[in-house]
């Protein structure tokens, strides 16, 4: 590492190896060689990389707050549709009662009339 800083050659080997092809390539587009690979290039591949990580990261918190905020939506619609089932479903029990009883009314009038 020492001999690649004094003759200010292209990356070294173990440095190459764990920047990957990708990260080479980003390496040698800003171009320079030896202290100014680790001092500036390298520096730079990081911030990009930390800055795309926290673009990333705010781009899946906005996804969420909506999927979020479609959930809500829907459970207040459900909540909305069951309470208008509760009530439709009380009002039937209400109207079989009352069916009920006139049922019993004219059995008992069906019953006088047979005797």
């Amino acid at each position: 590492m020492a001999q690649w800083r004094l003759q200010g050659g292209p990356l070294p080997p173990e440095i190459a190896r764990r920047l990957g092809v990708e990260g080479c390539r980003m390496i040698e587009a800003n171009g320079g060689t030896g202290d100014e690979i680790l001092q500036i290039a390298i520096p730079l591949l990081v911030s990009h990389l930390l800055s795309e990580r926290v673009r990333v990261q705010e781009e899946h918190e906005g996804d969420l707050a909506l999927e979020r905020e479609q959930c809500e939506s829907c459970v207040a619609s459900w909540k909305d549709m069951h309470g208008e089932a509760s009530e439709e479903s009380d009002r039937l029990r209400v109207e079989l009662a009352k069916a009920e009883a006139r049922v019993e009314e004219l059995r008992d009038v069906i019953g006088l009339l047979k005797k």
